[in-house]
């Protein structure tokens, strides 16, 4: 009743011709009757003037009025936003507080005819509008207020919330009249995104390949860094080209540089001290004072210091002025100022770890000029008339004295494994193998920073020689060693499936657990690698929520199928549909089980594994009872010959969780206690169950107490249940009840909100 008002494109035109209709026989009648007072040239421009007006909203003139109308409408709407209420939160508050006594002033200077002129932020949108050819539309809200609505999960709808006037005014025109414009839409708190929210950001711009770009990227320690998060959004707006799933932290760095000497390159040509110059004599006087401020980054890096002193600032500006370009320029390209007192400024690189990077450029740049000298004296001559270029000598020369300690220099050295394969073609194997030991000498002990050196040097065989054939990084690979077995184990985790295909080969680990946090990915290079291993394969997005649809990639298929899996000793996800058996090998399994015909399909296989130790199968609320009452039970996990020597053991061993048949089923609310307890008797195994999980549910002590007398109404045996939720009172009352009904069996209440 009280929506916006909305037509179609056709009906817009049919009324918008009834219009043009309706005032010319108005001024036509006009004329009519006071024919004495208005000439017919009058009335002739008259109804000139009704065409060309329709006709400008038609043609293109309406996009003005909508920029227009949409600055009045923000203006109003930004107005309101000037207070609001940090506290919100609290039910009943009424705190409005002025943004401009919470948030800090922007200043902001605008460059017009190599000139600068302060503009506030407030006037900042305004500045952009005035500056010809730019049409920039600010659409804004409460802070959170888009991630939060469930409504706001387009462009179109987030148009018509925030620009309600104008939507309605424009109706169907609005969408393809802002597409002219250029619009900025600032969108926070993505960390806390929801589905509409996503499906919003989706809606604009083809974010998707950065979105799920980042989603790959954060699971490596280094690309949690928030300055590497922005520089991947900043180079991906830039490149998109630029960045994919394999893209290192140097490579990021080297892009961020080449993009930002791009830039540079792009002012100078316009400055008036530089734009006579060529495009490739701007450039190669860019390299040369580069050279320069790198090495004083080195020097500085040396001292431990970000900042560098009042001296070398001011050879840098001599540097610049010399080969005649604009020191401010220079220096503002590749540092970032800090004004500490009036008329004095302090100049560092922006991050440390930038400063890491510059400083292995110099370095490497220096390897390949001095590389390139012994290569050319070693053509010509028989024996060279210099030795051969060593990385730790380049250091020793550039700051005049021996370097003992090389902790400093561990990021750069991880940055100059990275780049001479970008310096240098070929790479000569000494500079490879002087680069692991110098890590090594540098302190390098971490699995992590191995794998990014494999990923950095693009799996060079003579990384991955030095690194295998050399005791300490060799140790570095390995994870903790297994309580149960001497031999060491190696852990391949999301996004170092890469690495990990390239070292394996180099390696002789007797296990390989491979354990996925998120979407499968491809692990077709770890395939033919595999065969020589046992090994154990973790899906654990689809432990957590079995999919109905799900569909394995070629790789995870071919890892279940019989051909490749005699090595597998232990899977935890969801197996293949169709499938018509399930490795024999399997010693420990983990199956989430994604409705009643995939119970009904999977069940009967379990009953083929003789090696089988512990089992645990995961039921979603969704399993339909009629299909579990065509199934067979679970199987008997393990014998009862073999239990007795399993559980001494593994009591020995300090396992707290013994070996059996564990049933999970997620989503139990208060009401579903008989349905949920009918579906553990349907699938209880000869022998009886080893623990029964219910994670997540809310049901409170009444509600349990009323689940263990169905279980035992249905004969249901059990080693316990563990539920979620602190330990109370309540559960010594539930154990008694639970040791009765569940045939000596306990009650348990742990912090356990999610499957293990």
């Amino acid at each position: 009743m009280h929506g916006s008002l909305s037509i179609t494109k056709a009906e817009f035109e049919s009324r918008e011709k009834n219009l043009c209709k309706l005032l010319i026989d108005t001024v036509n009648a006009l004329h009519h009757r006071y024919h004495h007072s208005m000439k017919t040239t009058e009335r002739n421009e008259l109804i000139k003037e009704i065409k060309d007006n329709l006709a400008s909203i038609r043609d293109g003139n309406m996009l003005y009025d909508l920029q227009r109308e949409c600055q009045e409408e923000l203006k109003t709407s930004l107005k309101m936003m000037l207070h609001f209420n940090p506290v919100s939160f609290i039910l009943g508050s009424s705190l409005a507080l002025d943004v401009t006594l919470v948030f800090t002033d922007i200043e902001i200077k605008h460059w017009t005819n190599r000139r600068a002129c302060v503009v506030s932020y407030q006037d900042f949108l305004i500045e952009i509008h005035n500056v010809p050819g730019r049409r920039v539309v600010l659409l804004e809200g409460v802070a959170g207020s888009v991630c939060r609505d469930p409504s706001t999960n387009s462009y179109e709808s987030l148009v018509q919330k925030y620009l309600p006037t104008t939507f309605t005014q424009f109706g169907i025109n609005t969408k393809p009249l802002l597409a002219q414009c250029r619009i900025l839409v600032l969108i926070d708190g993505l960390d806390e995104a929801t589905k509409p929210s996503c499906d919003l950001t989706h809606s604009g711009r083809h974010t998707n390949q950065l979105i799920q770009l980042m989603q790959e990227k954060v699971k490596l320690e280094h690309f949690r860094i928030p300055l590497n998060l922005l520089l991947s959004a900043w180079v991906w707006d830039q490149d998109p080209d630029a960045l994919g799933i394999t893209t290192t932290q140097t490579e990021l760095y080297y892009h961020t540089h080449r993009l930002s000497k791009m830039k540079l390159q792009q002012r100078l040509s316009n400055h008036q001290a530089t734009c006579d110059m060529s495009q490739a004599t701007i450039s190669d006087l860019i390299d040369e004072w580069e050279e320069v401020l790198c090495k004083e980054l080195l020097v500085a890096l040396s001292l431990n210091q970000l900042v560098l002193t009042p001296e070398a600032v001011r050879r840098l500006r001599s540097e610049a002025m010399n080969r005649g370009l604009p020191d401010e320029e220079m220096l503002g390209g590749f540092l970032t100022s800090k004004c500490i007192k009036l008329g004095l400024q302090q100049y560092s690189a922006p991050h440390k770890g930038l400063q890491d990077y510059y400083v292995a450029l110099h370095i490497v740049e220096s390897l390949r000029k001095y590389h390139q000298v012994y290569t050319t004296s070693s053509r010509l001559m028989s024996r060279p008339m210099m030795k051969r270029s060593s990385i730790r000598k380049v250091l020793n020369d550039i700051l005049a004295s021996i370097i003992t300690d090389l902790k400093m220099y561990q990021n750069v050295l991880q940055h100059l494994a990275g780049l001479l394969h970008l310096h240098i073609d070929p790479v000569p194997n000494h500079m490879v193998v002087e680069v692991v030991e110098l890590l090594r000498d540098a302190g390098v002990r971490n699995r992590e920073q191995w794998l990014d050196l494999v990923e950095d040097t693009k799996a060079s065989p003579a990384v991955l020689t030095a690194i295998a054939s050399n005791a300490l990084p060799f140790q570095g690979l390995w994870s903790s060693i297994s309580s149960i077995s001497s031999h060491p184990s190696i852990n391949v985790k999301d996004g170092r499936v890469i690495a990990y295909s390239a070292l394996l080969p180099y390696l002789t680990p007797t296990k390989v657990r491979i354990s996925i946090d998120g979407k499968p990915p491809n692990l077709t290079p770890l395939v033919d690698s595999l065969v020589r291993y046992t090994y154990t394969l973790e899906l654990w997005d689809l432990w957590y929520h079995p999919n109905p649809t799900y569909t394995p990639n070629a790789s995870i298929q071919t890892l279940l199928s019989s051909a490749r899996i005699s090595g597998m000793v232990t899977f935890k996800g969801q197996w293949t549909r169709g499938m018509e058996s399930i490795s024999p090998s399997l010693r420990y399994l983990s199956l989430s089980l994604s409705d009643g015909t995939h119970v009904t399909q999977m069940v009967p296989l379990l009953h083929s594994l003789p090696r089988l130790k512990y089992l645990e199968i995961h039921v979603p609320p969704s399993v339909s009872l009629a299909d579990l009452s065509t199934t067979t039970p679970l199987p008997e996990v393990p014998t009862r010959l073999q239990m007795s020597l399993i559980e001494s053991t593994w009591s020995l061993l300090g396992f707290t969780r013994l070996p059996g048949a564990h049933l999970y089923q997620t989503d139990l609310r208060p009401g579903g206690e008989r349905r949920a307890c009918q579906v553990v008797a349907s699938l209880q195994p000869p022998n009886a169950y080893g623990w029964l999980y219910f994670p997540d549910s809310t049901l409170g002590p009444l509600e349990w107490e009323l689940v263990l007398k169905i279980l035992g109404e249905f004969g249901v045996k059990a080693r316990g249940i563990r539920a979620p939720g602190p330990s109370t009172t309540h559960d010594n009352n539930l154990d008694t009840i639970a040791r009765t009904q569940l045939d000596g069996g306990c009650f348990e209440s742990s912090p356990l909100t999610e499957l293990e």
